[in-house]
Order: structure tokens, then sequence, then C-alpha cells
């Protein structure tokens, strides 16, 4: 009995000391190899620059949250902002997240072609105290999204929309640093 336990014992400290030994190998710090994510990730400041029918360009300093989603992909978080005087207007554009923007080795950047996906975003448009627009509307075809890593380290955010039944293309231009 005695030399039973004894065995018993030998083997179970064996046992440890082999799980011990084997997961010394994962214990080291492994380089992790980069995703193509890495650089685009974070809450960037910069001024969006909006552009209604390819003539009229306005202003604002925002931030957005660039965030990694699933496999290699990125989701942008546009917060609502205000521009005041434009060809419209004072105009509010709401909040906005777009998600699974995947590599396109081509175009050298993030791209999501979301014309037929169902998106929508609030807007509201009012000239001398009469409201035109105040509503959420879909965002139509051709409204694409495209995100560059520019040389001196900025984030370059290029959303081309349409919303609603609304004739003229508008562009969304973020350039903004962590």
């Amino acid at each position: 009995m005695k030399h039973s336990k004894h065995l018993l014992y030998s083997l179970m400290a064996l046992a440890m000391a082999t799980i011990s030994l084997t997961s010394c190998s994962h214990d080291k710090d492994e380089p992790k190899e980069p995703s193509l994510t890495d650089e685009y990730v974070g809450e960037f400041s910069g001024k969006l620059t909006l552009n209604i029918a390819g003539q009229y360009d306005y202003d604002s300093d925002i931030r957005i949250i660039i965030s990694e989603g699933e496999n290699e992909t990125l989701k942008i978080t546009f917060p609502k902002y205000e521009l005041s005087n434009t060809l419209m207007g004072d105009i509010t554009m709401g909040s906005l997240t777009l998600e699974n923007l995947t590599y396109n080795p081509s175009k050298g950047g993030f791209y999501l072609d979301y014309g037929e996906a169902g998106v929508s975003q609030y807007f509201k448009a009012e000239r001398n105290g009469a409201v035109t627009m105040d509503s959420e509307y879909q965002l139509n075809a051709p409204s694409d999204i495209f995100v560059t890593k520019r040389e001196d380290g900025k984030i370059k955010v290029v959303n081309s929309f349409r919303i609603g039944a609304m004739p003229m293309p508008i562009t969304a231009t973020f350039i903004g640093h962590k």
C-alpha cells in the first residue's frame, strides 16, 4: 500500500513536470504578425470637407473612430455634425457607422460599396427657419467609402453618397491623425 502511494505520487509529479515543461514554450512572447488593419485602427481627429454637387465645399472639425472588424475588415463611425450656410441652408448630418470595409490591393486601401445595402442616415436641412428635410434617409447608389493611409501618417476617408432621392452627389472627405 505504501509502495502504491509512493508510485502514484511519483507519477503525478512526473505528469506535472511534463505539463510545466511543455507550457514553457507558450510563455515566450512570439512576435505577432502585423494585421492589415493595425495602422488604420484608432480614434482620429481632423477636418471633414463635405462637397455638394461637386462644386461647394463646407468644413467641420470632427473625430471618427475606426475599429477592427472580423477577418481583417474595418468599421468606421462618423459622429453627428452640423454645417452652416451651405447651398442647402444649415444642415445636420446624423452619426453613421459603416462596417465590413475590406482591403482592396488594386485600390491600395479599405473599400466598401454600400449603395444597395439599405444603409440610412439622419439628415436635416433648414434655410431661414424653414425646414426642407428632416428625417432618416436611405443612402442610395452610388454610395461607397474608401480609406487609405497617407505617407504623412494621416488617415484619409472618402465617403461618396446620395441621400434619398436627391439628384446631387455628396462627398465627405476626412483627413485626420490619432
